[in-house]
């Protein structure tokens, strides 16, 4: 009786995982439909974000987080599944990719704008790094999308940049360091650099031992957090 019972908690249970996996699969098309019809700019380039559930847009403003997030999933797509590996979508990141480099990344100090217009001027930047790390991941997948080394030069590039600010020195994002404020751990900071050093390296044995030190570091930080006497994990904490 007892094997019975677990041999049909075993069917009930892959019945329930094949459900999701279908239901996954019609969402991810019902959204990629949606975004590959709506929301490309094909008068400025880069993508139009700010969208009615219809597709209509309400705000042009394009920031720089979405345009990064948008080229990352085209491309991650593009490379891991059939149904998207079409040069419609390839082509699409290439033109937002274009975008983000030549109206968000500064080549002088490699910070991102946060937000532009829809010509691409620059409305705010900043004082984070996470318009910074969606670049590099969208550079680094494009360049397994395309086989083209100069985009995973570019994200390296920044990278070494977003390294220094979490690292050495966090004052070119804008943060200055005041004598009487308190030196602040944030877990948002060691977090981005895992999953950059992750989507920078993929499957590549010699780039994951580039950036062992750093992922060993970060991983530190991030325990750091952990309180396990109260079971919670926190999101800042003075070094004092």
């Amino acid at each position: 009786r007892i094997s019975q019972h677990f041999s049909l908690l075993r069917m009930a249970g892959k019945a329930l995982l094949t459900m999701y996996v279908e239901k996954m699969e019609r969402e991810l098309k019902r959204v990629m439909d949606f975004w590959l019809r709506h929301s490309h700019d094909e008068e400025h380039g880069g993508f139009l974000v700010c969208l009615t559930r219809d597709g209509q847009v309400y705000d042009t403003t394009k920031y720089g987080w979405l345009q990064g997030r948008q080229v990352w999933m085209y491309c991650k797509l593009y490379n891991e599944t059939e149904e998207y590996h079409t040069d419609r979508v390839l082509q699409a990141a290439i033109k937002g990719a274009k975008f983000l480099k030549d109206h968000f990344h500064r080549s002088e100090d490699d910070r991102c704008y946060f937000t532009v217009t829809r010509e691409g001027l620059p409305i705010y930047l900043q004082r984070k790094m996470a318009t910074e790390a969606f670049y590099i991941i969208a550079m680094a997948e494009l360049s397994r999308a395309t086989k083209q080394q100069h985009y995973m030069d570019e994200a390296e590039k920044v990278f070494a940049s977003l390294l220094h600010w979490a690292r050495v020195d966090d004052s070119p994002l804008g943060r200055p360091h005041l004598a009487g404020s308190p030196p602040i751990n944030a877990l948002a900071v060691p977090m981005i650099i895992l999953n950059v050093i992750q989507e920078v390296c993929g499957r590549d044995g010699e780039m994951t031992a580039k950036y062992r030190e750093h992922a060993a570091w970060a991983v530190e930080q991030v325990l750091a957090h952990a309180q396990v006497r109260i079971r919670t994990v926190v999101c800042t904490f003075s070094n004092y």
